[in-house]
């Protein structure tokens, strides 16, 4: 006993109703007992003393102990969820909604429903209490309230996203519908979500599927979402990959202006960053009956060009719906809607070029050599700033040098540029090489 724990401070309402959420960090076994968990109305600064055991406060109202509800009217009733079960790296989530009724989330499902006639006009404080198994729990403060659920039209083929194809990264609502990154402090990657149904085949115009933009994070970021589609069936994989590109074969665009061809295993530059999303955005996933791939956004097409193999998009054939939540989108849904839109002649924007002229007559100037002004402090340079050379010495943070102009771009729209060795210094060491 005596493992109780009250919030800091008061739980804040939003439109869901009231929730917090707890991830179990360590378990014991033996024991028939696991957590307790819920609300109070009883102001922790007021308590003298914590008791025994949380059902002993005079106002709380719990859910778990050995499979029961705990409230201070009815007392103790009997439940089909046993918290004795629960394994480290579950997450436990307690909503009270507007109406007072509490409801138990594990790992985003909805698990049991708990006591009704909560006081929510009152201040209500999270109350947990760590009795049998569960040894340790860890508060989540950026935990958000699963969605609600809603249904698709009528003989709609697309179910929301897969539970059984999600990056370690992703948390998916209880409905199925939205998709969450987190940990984004860590801007660690596996955010990768699959749609759980192929998308339907409409005869002449292709396959089609949308996302809405729920929220973004602020900031400067190197990259932005990625969506396309995969041959890949959700059932068959066992883990997905750090980043969408790498599930094989996949077609995607977006990141900071790039599309993947999955079977090429090329990159092409396009004119859409995903980095300039915004709440409220939609963009959609077209794959034209021809194997194009086209996006857009808000209605307007913003890139395309890559083109899948006749095998991968013909009438048999089946593509899921995929995602990568890197960069600035935090949270998106997939969008009830799977009919492809009336498209009309409209050409995709061409890519950005590589390089620009800087005025109506003047060219950008390209690398002749490297910059004199910018040599590492052990570095000489001749005059003309095509040979450079290296005083001895043994710092290694003062030999760097860098071109004094852009590379230039060549018909192919690469660039590049090559070095020749004139001499080597002496010595076994690798600093001196």
């Amino acid at each position: 006993f005596d493992g109780g724990i009250l919030g800091a401070r008061r739980l804040r309402e939003s439109a869901h109703g009231f929730y917090f959420e707890v991830r179990v960090d360590d378990v014991g076994s033996g024991s028939p007992d696991g957590l307790a968990i819920g609300v109070t109305t009883v102001n922790p600064e007021r308590l003298q003393e914590v008791p025994e055991i949380l059902d002993g406060l005079q106002y709380a109202w719990l859910v778990g102990f050995d499979g029961a509800i705990f409230s201070p009217n009815d007392d103790f009733t009997e439940i089909d969820w046993h918290p004795s079960e629960l394994k480290i790296g579950d997450r436990v989530g307690v909503l009270v909604s507007p109406a007072g009724e509490l409801s138990i989330y594990v790992n985003d499902r909805r698990r049991v429903d708990g006591p009704q006639g909560v006081p929510v006009k009152s201040a209500l404080c999270m109350a947990v209490d760590l009795i049998g198994n569960t040894r340790c729990v860890t508060l989540l403060p950026d935990a958000r309230c699963p969605a609600p659920g809603r249904e698709p039209p009528p003989g709609q083929r697309v179910t929301g996203f897969s539970r059984m194809a999600l990056g370690r990264r992703v948390r998916i609502s209880v409905d199925g519908w939205s998709v969450e990154r987190v940990d984004v402090e860590t801007n660690e990657l596996q955010a990768v979500a699959l749609g759980a149904d192929p998308l339907e085949m409409f005869e002449g115009r292709g396959r089609y599927f949308e996302v809405h933009v729920d929220e973004i994070i602020p900031g400067q970021w190197p990259d932005g979402l990625a969506l396309g589609i995969t041959s890949r069936r959700p059932e068959e994989l066992r883990e997905l990959p750090d980043t969408a590109d790498s599930l094989v074969p996949s077609w995607l665009a977006g990141y900071d202006g790039a599309c993947w061809d999955g079977v090429g295993l090329d990159w092409h530059l396009s004119s859409w960053d995903t980095r300039e999303l915004q709440p409220g955005d939609v963009v959609g996933v077209l794959l034209t009956a021809q194997g194009e791939l086209r996006i857009l956004l808000n209605g307007n097409v913003v890139a395309g060009g890559v083109h899948l193999p006749e095998e991968k998009c013909g009438p048999k054939s089946l593509v899921y719906p995929v995602v990568d939540l890197l960069g600035s989108v935090r949270r998106l849904s997939l969008l009830p809607r799977g009919e492809p839109p009336e498209m009309s002649t409209e050409t995709v924007p061409p890519p950005p070029p590589l390089l620009q002229n800087v005025g109506n007559d003047q060219p950008v100037v390209t690398m002749t050599g490297f910059d004199r002004g910018k040599l590492g402090l052990r570095l000489d340079a001749c005059s003309a700033g095509v040979k450079c050379k290296r005083r001895p010495g043994r710092d290694l943070d003062a030999g760097l040098l860098i071109g004094n102009h852009p590379l230039q771009l060549q018909a192919d729209s690469s660039v590049g540029f090559s070095l020749t060795i004139d001499d080597v210094a002496e010595g076994n060491g690798r600093e001196e090489i």
